[in-house]
């Protein structure tokens, strides 16, 4: 993989206060220049259309009009030019005060704005500060030394760009200083107190910057918080969650679906907490398990175990004979073991609870979690579907810690020796019967012992899924910059997954996320828990037919 880097500029023009046309023209000159020097990224800075020393003239319409107008004029002219180009315009305020946008013009087009000071979305590990700070003795020396620390400390590149020659000196005096530094280093350095324009720019190893961030192999754990009190904090929010849920729609009945695994065991734990809080009889919640062609002793073991230690109402229907039924109906040869075969016990299985929940005038709390959703690991109007979903912002990684947490917590032995037996079970849909398996005639449909249909072994593991998608979600990182974060935080000297492995499932990652759209464009109501949700009603908005081409390209060329 070729090394990733950036040339950044900053350039500080010289300007005539309040005469925008004048001072685009020179930013047109810089933006020139800066092409010609190869900048992907420039930075000039703020109001430096209009000067930052208009005072309340930057309140007016005629003023704030013009800008505009001279804004249209700078993205024309710079609409050939490669790179990016961030400046500073007034904008209209509502209690008196002027504010300042930054814009980010790329090929003649708005890409980014901000209010805010600062501006980091553009590239990832850079920080644009577009600057209109007066000289004070001493302010820029402490300026720099804090910048650069931050730079340091947080591994990123800062660029700094501050008013100079022209601004008004009526009360203050603009030293027009520039800065760019990366990872606790200036880089470049413009002269203050010069009356020619300043222009400099440096090239900047992004790949270096995310190889010496301090990455969490876990980063939907948390740092500054104990793991029991976050634990219990998610699961008071799934708690009031489903209870809010109930009582607006007086229910006092819920179905859920118990295969002995990880999902359906933490929602069936959160039921059995919101009964307990609201005051219901825990025999209103019923708990389903429904032994199929795949199911294993030991989670059908632990399905029984759980829902008779926690007193709940339990009901065994073994779903093979439905099945085999319903291959014969769609004329379906059950030799074949591929999706369909998989899918027709899944549907199954939801057509029980849905129509129980009818019968019994309740809801189905679906058990799907975050990372199933992300990756599309569930079956279209299968285990996809419910009335409620109370995991579906918690990932796999998470979900363990907190089955862990009350099997550490509750006071009932039983139930702790269960939970930790199914943390501990392999990640499995049980769908598919493995060569040894025995078709039992004297019991429940529990031929299997051991799991040989593994989740991770299919579609990768889940502690670098839940990785890539809490910084592609969170921090908008793309394919490259994951496979660095990656690597440097399971790869090489950790000795976890080889380069080839992360570059495997990263591509599974942005080819299931993105084909898999449409199950999340229909997903059930479930509360937002952790800091990512994928709910289609304002978390996430993405088309269901979206190409994945430019990651997927991206991931091809690592």
């Amino acid at each position: 993989m070729e090394k990733k880097t950036i040339r950044i500029a900053a350039a500080v023009p010289n300007v005539k206060t309040a005469d925008c046309a004048y001072n685009v023209e020179h930013l047109i000159a810089l933006a020139l220049k800066a092409a010609a020097a190869g900048a992907e990224l420039t930075v000039f800075p703020a109001n430096c259309i209009t000067g930052a020393t208009c005072g309340d003239l930057l309140k007016t319409s005629l003023l704030l009009h013009e800008a505009d107008k001279q804004l249209q004029a700078f993205m024309q002219a710079t609409a050939e030019l490669a790179g990016t180009f961030v400046v500073s315009v007034p904008c209209a305020v509502t209690d008196g005060t002027p504010a300042v946008l930054s814009v980010a013009v790329s090929h003649g087009a708005i890409v980014a704005k901000t209010a805010s000071p600062e501006l980091n979305t553009l590239v990832d590990d850079v920080m644009l500060i577009p600057s209109s700070v007066p000289e004070i003795a001493g302010h820029y020396h402490r300026l720099r030394t804090e910048l650069t620390e931050r730079s340091g400390k947080e591994h990123k590149a800062i660029v700094w760009c501050n008013s100079g020659y022209g601004e008004s000196t009526t009360d203050h005096v603009y030293g027009g200083g520039a800065l760019i530094m990366a990872d606790g280093k200036v880089l470049a350095e413009a002269k203050r107190f010069e009356f020619d324009e300043q222009f400099i720019t440096a090239e900047v190893d992004l790949d270096a910057l995310c190889a010496a961030q301090a990455i969490s192999a876990t980063p939907f754990l948390p740092n500054d918080q104990s793991l029991d009190d976050y634990c219990e904090e998610i699961l008071q929010i799934q708690v009031n969650a489903l209870a809010t849920r109930l009582t607006h729609i007086y229910c006092k009945k819920v179905i859920i679906g118990i295969s002995g695994g990880l999902d359906s065991t933490l929602a069936l734990l959160v039921a059995v907490r919101t009964f307990d809080k609201l005051g219901y009889d825990r025999k209103g919640v019923f708990g389903v398990t429904m032994p199929g062609f795949g199911t294993t002793g030991r989670t059908y073991r632990n399905a029984l175990a759980l829902m008779q230690n926690l007193g709940i109402t339990m009901l065994e229907i073994p779903i093979r004979e439905a099945c085999m039924q319903h291959f014969k109906d769609i004329d379906f040869d059950p030799a074949n073991h591929d999706t369909t075969y998989e899918n027709v016990q899944a549907r199954e299985r939801t057509q029980i609870l849905m129509d129980l929940s009818n019968k019994e005038n309740g809801i189905v709390v679906g058990t799907g979690d975050l990372s199933e959703l992300a990756l599309g690991w569930c079956t279209y109007n299968g285990d996809h579907m419910s009335m409620y979903g109370v995991n579906g912002s918690i990932p796999k990684t998470v979900m363990q810690h907190i089955v862990r947490h009350i099997a550490h917590t509750t006071n009932e032995p039983t139930v702790s020796a269960t939970l930790l037996d199914i943390v501990d079970t392999p990640i499995s849909p049980e769908l598919v019967p493995s060569a040894d398996a025995v078709t039992r005639t004297d019991g429940p449909e529990a031929a299997l012992t051991r799991i040989t249909q593994k989740t991770e072994d299919i579609v990768g593991p889940y502690e670098l899924h839940d990785f890539f998608l809490y910084h592609f979600i969170c921090h908008q990182a793309g394919p490259r910059r994951l496979f660095i974060m990656a690597r440097a935080v399971f790869g090489g000297d950790k000795g976890r997954y080889t380069d080839e492995e992360i570059k495997k499932w990263l591509r599974t990652f942005f080819k299931r996320f993105f084909s898999q759209q449409f199950k999340r464009s229909c997903m059930p109501d479930g509360p937002m828990v952790t800091e990512v949700s994928l709910s289609p009603r304002g978390a996430w908005s993405m088309p269901s037919d979206v190409a994945s081409t430019l990651w997927l390209r991206e991931c091809d060329e690592l």
